[in-house]
């Protein structure tokens, strides 16, 4: 009998043939622990995660966490943003004058070179007597020439032959003390200037321009810098800004300008990098759609239908006029003059779109309810008719 040592011999024999196998018995299975483990040992250090972002870590957009009207006044806070007083000027186009004095607000290096006389563009041709310059009276806009050009695509050049002479140099209007009243004034020249919509031409140049970054309501200052972590530039000493805003001076970080600067230039010296903004500029640009759609039609964005059904759904037809109107006359002024900033363009078409077809179907939900009515009518008379027959 073989041992466990010994092999086992396999005879095979066949077509005059014979084979022999010697064969070893197996070892009796055993089940023996893996050692080492099968998985590979990974010698790639992994990445743990971090808590604090490293400085070159891309930030994520910021937008405003709540949405509502960041000015009761736009106009109003246009001129803030300029450091003047807001002024307004009771005469037509045809008497206006050709400088008007301006009260500053407090000594700044950003003030405005020129006030624009605002009035509507005429549909058609009308001669220089007409009276649309003789009973028109203009709002008066407040503008620094050398931001407005950078900002604005549209070559407004020709209106102002102070700054654009190339034969002599352009001396930027300077603030002076006003012995009378003791205060300091600004001597500004006004330039007529004519758009589609005036309403609406100051809310579109504050964040065309993006100065409403500027002038922050407290509610707003306190969210945004939480959010984005910048500091806000203090308020010059003496200076009161009435515990509702805070007037940031755009150039206060900015050497004041030569007197003797030439423009226009090929690259203005005032350019978003030179404004200390107390957030940054598209954190609250989207603020615009409030001043444009109401609130909660706001927070269906970007859902173009829901904003549509939800707006037509909780004003009435006039309210809705109302926003259809003054969004065509913001999207008209925003392609005569072409400001350069993309989001600007994109909120002001959202809200045109929308408002155009919310009237569309609440005047068609109107037609449909009124043939209705007029169906249901028609029904009861034939009803009527039958009885009267039938008897």
């Amino acid at each position: 009998m073989p041992t466990d040592e010994s092999p086992i011999t396999h005879v095979f024999t066949g077509k005059g043939h014979e084979f022999r196998v010697e064969q070893k018995e197996s070892p009796p299975f055993q089940l023996l622990s893996l050692t080492p483990s099968p998985q590979p040992q990974s010698t790639i250090a992994m990445p743990q995660p971090f808590t604090t972002p490293p400085d070159d870590y891309p930030q994520p957009p910021q937008y405003p966490s709540f949405f509502e009207q960041p000015y009761f006044d736009p106009h109003e806070t246009l001129y803030k943003a300029h450091n003047i007083v807001q002024s307004s000027i009771a005469t037509s186009l045809s008497a206006l004058p050709k400088y008007l004095d301006m009260i500053l607000l407090q000594d700044a290096t950003f003030l405005p070179t020129h006030i624009l006389a605002v009035i509507d563009t005429p549909k058609a041709p009308i001669p220089a007597d007409s009276k649309h310059y003789t009973d028109t009276i203009p709002i008066l806009v407040p503008i620094n020439y050398t931001l407005f050009a950078s900002k604005i695509r549209t070559d407004f050049s020709s209106l102002f032959p102070d700054v654009s002479s190339t034969t002599a140099r352009y001396r930027p209007p300077q603030p002076r003390e006003d012995r009378r009243t003791r205060t300091l004034v600004i001597t500004l020249p006004v330039i007529p200037f004519q758009v589609p919509h005036p309403p609406s031409f100051s809310l579109l140049l504050l964040f065309s321009l993006g100065l409403h970054a500027t002038c922050i309501p407290d509610k707003l200052v306190g969210v945004a810098l939480g959010q984005s972590g910048a500091t806000s530039t203090p308020e010059p000493s003496g200076s009161s800004s009435r515990g509702r805003t805070h007037m940031l001076s755009p150039h206060s970080h900015h050497e004041t300008s030569s007197p003797n600067l030439t423009l226009p230039q090929d690259d203005p010296p005032f350019v978003d990098d030179a404004i200390p903004h107390a957030i940054d500029l598209h954190t609250t640009t989207g603020l615009l759609a409030t001043y444009l759609l109401p609130i909660p039609v706001i927070e269906e964005f970007p859902a173009f239908g829901p904003m549509v059904q939800l707006l037509q759904q909780i004003r009435e037809l006039e309210d809705l006029k109302i926003f259809r109107d003054f969004n065509t006359g913001l999207w008209r002024n925003l392609l005569s003059i072409a400001p350069k900033d993309q989001q600007v363009h994109d909120i002001a078409r959202v809200a045109f779109k929308v408002t155009i077809e919310a009237v569309r179907l609440r005047e068609l939900y109107i037609e449909l309810e009124r043939l209705e009515k007029e169906k249901k009518k028609a029904k009861e008379a034939q009803e009527r008719v039958r009885r009267e027959q039938a008897s």
